[in-house]
Parts: structure tokens; C-alpha cells; sequence
């Protein structure tokens, strides 16, 4: 199963404990799929967001889901939390490892000036059927593993913790017996040298557990990790 998972790397902050914490519920918000199965019985937003914010939602303007279905890309547009006919159908004919992703345009007022105010949630999840690889020791050592072997030594060869870290992604697949194979720099920082932590960190990556298709067989798995733009500081 050639799959991709985008792990987003958000919050990067100055303090290896405010990074921790940061990093690992961003993890544990991005690392996001959803079983076949479950796709054929959502009928709201909420049922595929996690921690979808319907308190503070004044109003919902509407809400776009995109996925992949026969090789193609298609899209429904909804006009509330519940979704629409299209809309579900899109997700019932969505293909195992497509990316589904959702925009929604909802307002909201600012608790600071009292103004109602216009924003937008993104958000994407992957179609999954049988079992994901995983990292050992799940989010909490996959944050341990990335803080020390990229963003702390980021810090070291500046001798600051202060910089600006420049966004980056690589791409890699965890094969049939949980080793990092075809790793590659996919977003270049334009800094060969943070691009080369970030691909040294990804082939050294212990063993991982490896996927595995519906019938228990075990198969390759395609990840993706992103970490964007950062400006070193404070918490």
C-alpha cells in the first residue's frame, strides 16, 4: 500500500520542554487517518475532524471536501456542519490512501474586540484499511527522536536557539520489516545543511512497525513530514 501520511511539525519553540509538549499534540492532531469502513457512516464534520470546534463556530459559511476516487480528484461544496449528499458520497467512493482533505469558512467573534470575524480550518486525513506502520513508542518518541536529532542540533551548529527555521519536508517508506527505505528531501530549507540533518535523522529512525493490508498481510508504507517555517524565540 503506497500511502501517504502528512505529519505537520507545528509550534517550534526555544525550550526542549515547550517543543516537547508542543510538537506532541500537534503529532497527535496531524496524524490523522480513518478507516474505510467508518467513511461510509460520517454524516457530520465532526465525525471526521478531531476536536472540530462547534462551541465557538458563530456561523458556518461552508465546507469543501476534496479526495481521490479512481485516480481522480473530486470535490463537493456543503453549506453547513452536517454534510450533504455529495458530499458523503465522495467520501463512501474515496480510494484506500487517498488524502481527504476539508475546507471549512466559518465566523466567529474575537473575544478581544467583540467583532465578528471571517476564518478558515484546514484540515486532511488519510483513507486506511487494515493497519498503519508505527513509530516505536508512538508520538511521544517519534517528538523525542525529532527534537534531538534535527531541531536541537539545527540549534547547536548556530550556536543560538534564536534562528529562523526554515520550512522542509522528505518523503520515505517504511517497508515490509519496518526499515526507512527511498528516504528523499521533497521541500527543500534552501540550507543543504538542515535538508542533510533532516535526511540523516529520517534513514537512522529505528525500526518501525510495519503496516499491514486487511488480510494481516505486512506491507510498505509511504510517510510524508513536513516542518514549516519557524522563528526561534521563546514560548
Amino acid at each position: 500500500m503506497k500511502h501517504s501520511l502528512l505529519l505537520i511539525l507545528f509550534f517550534f519553540v526555544s525550550f526542549n520542554l515547550c517543543f516537547a509538549q508542543n510538537l506532541n499534540d500537534k503529532l497527535r492532531r496531524n496524524l490523522t487517518s480513518i478507516k474505510k469502513e467508518k467513511l461510509n457512516e460520517v454524516k457530520s464534520m465532526s465525525e471526521i475532524i478531531p476536536y472540530y470546534p462547534s462551541l465557538w463556530i458563530m456561523h458556518y459559511v461552508s465546507g469543501e471536501i476534496t479526495a481521490t476516487s479512481g485516480g481522480k480528484v473530486i470535490k463537493a461544496i456543503g453549506s453547513g456542519e452536517t454534510l450533504n449528499a455529495e458530499q458523503k458520497n465522495i467520501l463512501n467512493v474515496a480510494d484506500i490512501g487517498s488524502e481527504i482533505k476539508i475546507n471549512i469558512n466559518y465566523q466567529y467573534k474575537n473575544a478581544v474586540t467583540d467583532n465578528i470575524e471571517n476564518s478558515t480550518m484546514h484540515f486532511s486525513t488519510f483513507v486506511v484499511s487494515g493497519i498503519e506502520a508505527e513509530y516505536p513508542g508512538g508520538y511521544e518518541q517519534m517528538t523525542k527522536y525529532l527534537n534531538e536529532n534535527v531541531i536541537d542540533k539545527i540549534y547547536e551548529a548556530s550556536n543560538s536557539k534564536r534562528i529562523s527555521i526554515p520550512p522542509a519536508g522528505v518523503t520515505f517508506i517504511v517497508d515490509e520489516e519496518g526499515q526507512i527505505i527511498d528516504a528523499k528531501i521533497t521541500l527543500t530549507s534552501k540550507d543543504p545543511k538542515i535538508d542533510k540533518l533532516l535526511l540523516d535523522a529520517t534513514n537512522k529512525m529505528p525500526k518501525w512497525k510495519p503496516a499491514q493490508n486487511e488480510n494481516g498481510k505486512k506491507i510498505k508504507q509511504e510517510f510524508n513530514f513536513n516542518i514549516p517555517f519557524y522563528s526561534g524565540g521563546g514560548c
